[in-house]
């Protein structure tokens, strides 16, 4: 069954763990999709970061290695437990709450913010916010902005509720 398009957010939430993640916020959206209402963000949490990283992700990693940036983690990893400071796919648990988690990176040129949302309402938002450390850290987003978008697009698609399809009437 096809799963939901996320939606941009006009107005990103900017609540709970997504208030305060930053010293500054210099960068910030936020995308949605329905869900199983009963989804936990843990279960939400496996089906987005969990997996393969999306083939985006890995022409950044091969592009960015050279330069000495993070990359995505290689190799099979345990089931996360969802304790602060464990890796859970490509990013770091920095914190949760009911229905939240905060994850993220920090490196030499910019530090950003994940922020899964899950309140048990049937949708799921993921909400980004970016800190630039410097002038290449503007830079690199500035390059990488465009495909931002489809990225965490295509990470939130993974954990959209199928979508169920009326039969069509035969002719």
């Amino acid at each position: 069954m096809p799963r939901p398009t996320p939606r941009r957010l006009a107005t990103p939430p900017l609540e709970g763990l997504a208030s305060r993640p930053l010293p500054s916020v210099d960068f910030v959206d936020a995308y949605a999709t329905r869900v199983d209402p009963t989804a936990s963000v843990e279960s939400v949490a496996r089906l987005v970061f969990g997996g393969a990283p999306p083939r985006l992700m890995q022409l950044r990693d091969a592009l960015v290695r050279p330069f000495g940036l993070k990359t995505s983690p290689r190799g099979r990893r345990a089931a996360p437990r969802f304790l602060s400071g464990e890796r859970i796919g490509l990013f770091t648990l920095f914190a949760r709450a009911p229905g939240q988690l905060l994850l993220g990176a920090d490196d030499r040129h910019l530090d950003f913010r994940i922020c899964l949302s899950v309140p048990g309402n049937g949708e799921a938002t993921l909400t980004t916010l970016v800190h630039f450390r410097n002038g290449w850290g503007r830079a690199y987003f500035f390059l990488i902005r465009p495909f931002h978008a489809l990225v965490a697009r295509g990470l939130l698609r993974r954990a959209g509720a199928p979508l169920s399809v009326a039969p069509q009437a035969a002719p």
